[in-house]
C-alpha cells in the first residue's frame, strides 16, 4: 500500500481509486476473475502503460489480487479482493451519480468522445440508444 500524507477519509479513498482508469478496472472485475488481455480488451482506449501501472496500485493497495497459475503458457489473472469487493458500493454510487449528472446536462457530452466512450463503457448496456441525446 502507498502511504500518502491525508487528513481527509474521502481524499485517502479517491487517492486509491482515482485517476482515469481505475474505476473503470474495478468495474469489470466486478463479476468475475479477468486475465490481463481479456480486461484490456475491455478498456482498449487505456495504454498497456497505464493500464499496467494502474492494475500494479491496485494490487499495492489490496484492491486487486493478482494470482499467477502453474501452467503452459503461463496464466495470470486478476480479481476483486475482499477489501476491493467492499468498494463496490461506492463505485455503483460513483456511476449512478454520473449517468444521471450526464444524462441531466447533455451539453457536458457534446463535443467530448472521450465522456461519450466512457459513457458507454460504464453504462455497460447492449442498447446504446440511450445515449442518443448526446450525438453532435
Amino acid at each position: 500500500m502507498k502511504k500518502i500524507e491525508v487528513s481527509c477519509p474521502i481524499t485517502a479513498t479517491l487517492n486509491v481509486i482515482g485517476g482515469k482508469w481505475k474505476s473503470v478496472i474495478l468495474w469489470y472485475l466486478r463479476e468475475k476473475p479477468l486475465r490481463f488481455s481479456e480486461l484490456h480488451k475491455l478498456i482498449p482506449k487505456c495504454s498497456l502503460k497505464i493500464f499496467n501501472s494502474d492494475l500494479k496500485d491496485l494490487e499495492k493497495d489490496g484492491i486487486v489480487k493478482r494470482e499467477v497459475f502453474a501452467e503452459v503458457p503461463p496464466k495470470v489473472e486478476y480479481s476483486l479482493t475482499e477489501y476491493g469487493k467492499s468498494l463496490l458500493p461506492v463505485i455503483v454510487i460513483l456511476r449512478e451519480w454520473g449517468i444521471k449528472r450526464l444524462m441531466d446536462n447533455p451539453a457536458l457530452m457534446s463535443d467530448n468522445e472521450e465522456l461519450k466512450y466512457f459513457m458507454q463503457v460504464i453504462t455497460s448496456t447492449e442498447d446504446l440508444s440511450v445515449l442518443d441525446k448526446f450525438k453532435v
